[in-house]
């Protein structure tokens, strides 16, 4: 059976004691609004085969992400998320290991270089 954890606060916030798909949101949403980052170091976060779906768009691999934002380091001066809610569901997959699927609804804002 899933687990529904629903979080309306800053993904700055999350407690390292929540639940791992939230400290996952936490760490990925720090680790992709930095844009003197190197975002090859994002894949540590995440199983190879993760999709990201923006805006209804087809699916996205990590690979096609890592591009996005390779990209828009070199275009913005800054950059920044906010959440306004998160979805983490949570369900055990048979006698393995649990799967998590994170919802979101945010907002980005840009200031690009001049």
């Amino acid at each position: 059976m899933a687990q529904t954890i629903i979080y309306d606060e800053s993904h700055e916030n999350i407690p390292s004691n929540a639940s791992p798909g939230l400290v996952l949101l936490r760490d990925l949403m720090n680790a992709v609004d930095l844009l003197e980052q190197d975002p090859s170091l994002l894949p540590e976060l995440l199983a190879p085969d993760t999709k990201f779906i923006f805006n209804g768009n087809p699916p996205s691999s990590v690979e096609k992400v890592l591009e996005t934002l390779r990209m828009r380091g070199t275009k913005l001066r800054k950059y920044r998320h906010e959440g306004d809610i998160a979805w983490d569901v949570a369900r055990k997959m048979g006698h393995g290991p649990s799967c998590t699927r994170l919802l979101l609804s945010w907002s980005s804002k840009k200031i690009l270089k001049a």
